[in-house]
């Protein structure tokens, strides 16, 4: 509705900040934010150009779920 690509429920092995919720049965939203790497260390970055896609994505998931 918003001109993004549509959200898909998936699996993923590897870290993330929701391991702890879903390892509990909780559903989770997780990588929702901007394109990066070197994610959660002291090399982590973010594309600038990212931002207003990542605050779109963000702002539609608040209003359609």
């Amino acid at each position: 509705q918003v001109g993004l690509p549509q959200l898909e429920a998936k699996t993923a092995v590897g870290g993330s900040d929701a391991s702890d919720m879903t390892s509990r049965g909780i559903v989770c939203a997780d990588s929702l934010g901007v394109v990066g790497d070197g994610t959660h260390s002291t090399e982590e970055r973010a594309e600038i150009a990212s931002l207003a896609e990542c605050a779109k994505r963000l702002a539609a998931v608040a209003v359609y779920l």
